[in-house]
């Protein structure tokens, strides 16, 4: 499994791609907003897109609505792990594309969870 990790503090991606790793992912390319991130989509291709919400230049949401309008992002599984977590902001990451929405912080095995879920749409 091919992830992108897609966050802008660089210790938030060292524990995501820790805890991909764990759960089996082979390689984890990492991006720190979602501008980067469209760019890394165009040079390779992967299995799953772990976005936070809250980024500067693009944020999650412009994000995952950008790579749902591509072609190569329609069918890509995406989980937003973020720090929001009111009703009506799981409904917008929903909404924007985002397959599944895990909420920081997060036990590895909930983590482990939500990626199984995701994974199986």
């Amino acid at each position: 499994m091919k992830v992108l990790v897609v966050d802008d503090r660089a210790s938030v991606r060292r524990v995501l791609v820790r805890a991909l790793k764990f759960s089996g992912a082979k390689e984890c390319v990492e991006a720190e907003d979602g501008v980067d991130a469209l760019e890394k989509l165009d040079a390779v291709g992967f299995d799953l897109v772990v976005t936070d919400w809250d980024m500067p230049v693009m944020n999650g949401i412009e994000f995952v609505r950008a790579l749902r309008s591509r072609r190569d992002g329609r069918d890509l599984a995406v989980l937003m792990v973020t720090s929001r977590a009111a009703p009506e902001e799981i409904k917008e990451a929903l909404l924007a594309g985002a397959d599944g929405f895990l909420a920081k912080p997060f036990e590895l095995e909930e983590f482990r969870e939500k990626l199984e879920e995701v994974l199986s749409i």
